[in-house]
């Protein structure tokens, strides 16, 4: 018998190539199929990727909660882009950095009362959350015939504060200009009353005037009579802010039968921000709030008037509680009339008191 013949050598060399092909064939699958079926997708998207873009969104989140933007109203929306509700409490600036404190006892003990009157309002809502934040009962005298005394009258009694008129009036100084629906002493009487009717008109819910500037107007009888006989005939209160110490607002008032009272003490007189320190503003406001308590305390009553700025606002906060604490109560001015009876005359301690001019009225001429 033949042996059977062997198979060629061919055919044991021809595994390395199908070793190589099937290695080929599984390379490209992987790269082709496997890789396709690993690849991210666009909703969960990598671990790595997805970190930064979330905690960005958390940061700015945790900003807008901690430190949200004064929103602007609809009328300024040309500037900021917003078209927001007016006044929706804008966020409260942060406190001049100091550690300054007022002193206590701020008086020796003793009761009596006091009204607080901020001027100047009607340029825009920006110290409207700082006087919110103070947490006594203030009263608001918006400025007439402005943009944005309509609006600021109603944000002032929506926030719980008594609305006044600020009347403006001719001063002494001409180079001061006391702004639109200024009542000027060459003005003829149905022309003052004419114009005291349109300023009110634009400052809604205003239960009393108090004069802006004035010390020339103030000081005219004729003028006066007309002013005040137009508050008459809309049962309203005058307040003389006493711009000059010849005013015969207060007299014309008795004689017309309109209930009139006088400021006692200005709170602040270098409220903006380039007049000095924190601590040195505070430190004369402490001086004046404390005149101011110790006038209630031995008439029974006082007015102290102050202006529509941020330090202001923080001023008040530090300082009313401290008034407080004396005996002295925070009281809204209505409360004072009311006290007397409406018509009946002023509030007890409306006259007003002896006072260094220098120091309580440096805007002289006003």
């Amino acid at each position: 018998m033949r042996p059977s013949p062997r198979r060629p050598a061919r055919s044991a060399s021809a595994w390395p190539y199908i070793g190589l092909l099937a290695f080929v064939v599984f390379v490209l699958w992987w790269m082709g199929c496997g890789a396709r079926q690993r690849a991210p997708g666009p909703a969960a998207g990598p671990a790595g990727a997805a970190a930064p873009h979330s905690s960005t969104n958390a940061a700015a989140r945790r900003a807008e909660r901690d430190h949200p933007q004064p929103r602007q109203s609809a009328r300024h929306a040309d500037r900021t882009g917003e078209t927001e509700t007016p006044f929706t409490a804008p966020s409260r600036p942060a406190a001049p950095g100091t550690e300054w404190q007022p002193q206590r006892p701020l008086l020796p003990r003793g009761a009596g009362r006091v009204a607080v009157i901020v001027d100047d309002v009607g340029y825009g809502d920006q110290a409207l959350a700082d006087f919110r934040a103070v947490g006594f009962p203030l009263t608001f005298s918006v400025l007439p015939q402005l943009d944005d005394s309509g609006e600021l009258a109603r944000a002032c009694a929506a926030a719980g504060f008594e609305v006044m008129m600020h009347l403006p009036m001719e001063p002494t100084n001409t180079a001061l200009n006391p702004g639109p629906g200024c009542v000027t002493v060459d003005l003829a009487d149905d022309d003052i009353a004419a114009l005291v009717e349109r300023d009110l008109a634009t400052v809604p819910g205003a239960l009393g005037v108090n004069n802006h500037m004035g010390s020339r107007a103030t000081s005219d009888e004729r003028v006066m009579t007309a002013v005040l006989s137009a508050l008459r005939r809309r049962g309203l209160f005058f307040v003389d802010s006493l711009t000059s110490g010849g005013s015969v607002a207060r007299e014309v008032a008795a004689e017309v039968g309109v209930p009139s009272a006088a400021r006692s003490v200005f709170l602040d007189t270098n409220f903006a921000e380039d007049t000095g320190s924190a601590d040195a503003f505070f430190g004369a406001a402490q001086e004046r709030v404390r005149q101011l308590g110790s006038i209630a305390q031995r008439r029974g009553s006082a007015i102290g008037i102050c202006h529509y700025h941020p330090r202001t606002a923080e001023m008040l906060a530090r300082l009313l509680p401290a008034l407080r604490e004396s005996g002295v109560e925070v009281v809204r001015i209505s409360k004072l009339f009311a006290a007397t009876g409406a018509g009946r005359g002023a509030p007890a301690g409306g006259a007003a008191p002896a006072r260094d001019r220098d120091r309580y009225e440096p805007a002289r001429d006003r």
